[in-house]
């Protein structure tokens, strides 16, 4: 099995796990469960940290062996693509909060809900340009 293969089963299980954490109201998990679901979601997340770094060792491995400069800048627009688009979905699922805040059992009214949905796009817009000044070659 590959290191991404393997990262990606990490932060799938992780990802997937949290949401039951999330949603146990609506799916009826008791809470002896859900405390387990909290404790339980490190391994995997854990995991997926262990295997970032992995990856990252061996991608630059590959890249300074093998690759061009018209590849390492194809590559380089690729995540940037890859990054505008989840920076984008991050931003739009934040902005539909007051939509799925009542289906977890959190009630703040439509004025709460749409706070908490607009400061949340707004962290994450301030933790992607904070990453996006990390970026190699921006444009």
């Amino acid at each position: 099995m590959t290191t991404r293969l393997k990262l990606q089963i990490s932060s799938s299980t992780a990802s997937t796990i949290m949401l039951m954490n999330v949603f146990s109201n609506p799916l009826g998990i008791s809470e002896n469960v859900k405390s387990l679901l909290l404790i339980g979601v490190w391994v995997p997340l854990g995991l997926t940290f262990f295997y970032i770094k992995r990856l990252k060792k061996e991608t630059t491995v590959e890249v300074e062996s093998k690759e061009t400069e018209s590849e390492t800048r194809k590559t380089q627009s690729k995540a940037r693509n890859s990054f505008i688009a989840t920076w984008i979905c991050g931003v739009v699922f934040s902005l539909a909060a007051p939509f799925w805040l009542p289906t977890t059992g959190t009630i703040l009214g439509k004025r709460g809900d749409l706070l908490v949905g607009v400061l949340t796009a707004g962290m994450v817009s301030v933790i992607f340009g904070l990453r996006w000044k990390k970026m190699p070659n921006q444009r």
